[in-house]
């Protein structure tokens, strides 16, 4: 089997018919990178990583435009992809072969919230003498989670 993948970040906040009539007027996305797991979950191929993930049967071209060709799927085999920024479309067409596309999903990580962790110490030194202070760490979510101890 072989299928074609074309994304396209429709930048848009339409809803409805507008939405739809709008399909395919935005940017394309370019795919830099697809990985083939086989019906096992087990993975063959990333272009990535061809040194160590290079299955003879798939080939996967087109790595660097808004279309990539994936031929030499077999039948539970799942192919994921990574754009070089957001889309909200994405074609799947098949080029030869028949299949199904059985289930589709999106992983996408939840962006790290700002948090501040309060601590409170209690020292005691060896005649019971004792000292509280207190000191904050900070989790910057705006700098992919940067931890900050103030």
């Amino acid at each position: 089997m072989s299928l074609d993948i074309t994304t396209n970040d429709l930048a848009l906040e339409e809803e409805g018919i507008n939405f739809v009539n709008n399909l395919g007027t935005g940017d394309l996305r370019d795919i830099l990178q697809v990985k083939v797991y086989d019906e096992n979950g087990n993975l063959i191929e990333d272009t990535s990583d061809l040194a160590h993930f290079d299955d003879p049967n798939v080939v996967v071209t087109g790595i660097g435009n808004s279309t990539v060709n994936v031929a030499g799927l077999d039948s539970g085999y799942k192919v994921e992809y990574f754009t070089d920024g957001l889309h909200d479309q994405t074609l799947i067409e098949g080029v030869q072969g028949k299949f199904d596309i059985g289930l589709f999903g999106i992983s996408e990580p939840n962006p790290t919230p700002d948090k501040e962790l309060e601590f409170t110490v209690a020292i005691t030194d060896f005649d019971d003498d004792t000292t509280n202070d207190t000191f904050v760490v900070g989790i910057d979510g705006d700098h992919d989670g940067q931890v900050i101890v103030v």
